[in-house]
């Protein structure tokens, strides 16, 4: 089992800071039906340069076995716009699972289907996202800066996360790629 926990935290002008946070864990008897593993698709290399209004980042992820796909999390930082996730199944068919219009940083949340969504093995989930490092953005806190990845708010983030559980026989590999 691994637990994830990730904080952004904001200075608020003030000198003293003081973490409050707390972790409540409960568990349940007996073994679990499924292994959910996460998958974090998405780029640590990516550059949005200034004044771009709708800078594109794609990345492909392609699944090791068949799998149910049973959440999806967009997350990007102030300059994040929108967020699609697409399967290209291995007869090269394309369908959207999610598209999320209008990504605002301060609501990330899961999305999650009404029933898993069971895909081949071999299907590549495309995750395209786009960015608006342009002065139109009211976030963005410096239009005037190329920006690269970073863990600050300030700088940028683009992950797809796929949360699915494997149903059948693992590859030997799978290919990741990133575009910009």
């Amino acid at each position: 089992m691994m637990l994830i926990l990730n904080q952004h935290f904001h200075p608020n002008g003030k000198s003293e800071r003081v973490d409050k946070t707390r972790i409540g864990l409960f568990f349940g008897e007996g073994e679990p039906e499924a292994e959910v593993l996460a998958v974090l698709a998405g780029p640590m290399d990516l550059e949005i340069p200034a004044g771009a209004p709708n800078h594109r980042i794609d990345f492909r992820y392609e699944l090791k076995t068949d799998s149910q796909i049973v959440s999806y999390l967009p997350h990007m930082h102030l300059r994040g716009k929108q967020m699609s996730f697409t399967a290209v199944h291995p007869d090269g068919r394309r369908e959207v699972l999610l598209h999320v219009p209008e990504f605002d940083f301060n609501w990330q949340t899961f999305y999650y289907p009404e029933e898993p969504k069971l895909l081949p093995r071999g299907t590549v989930i495309e995750v395209v996202a786009h960015f608006d490092n342009s002065a139109d953005n009211l976030d963005n806190p410096d239009p005037n800066q190329d920006v690269g990845w970073g863990l600050d708010a300030t700088d940028e983030m683009m992950f797809g996360v796929i949360e699915l559980i494997e149903v059948g026989p693992r590859t030997a590999s799978a290919e990741t790629t990133a575009d910009e």
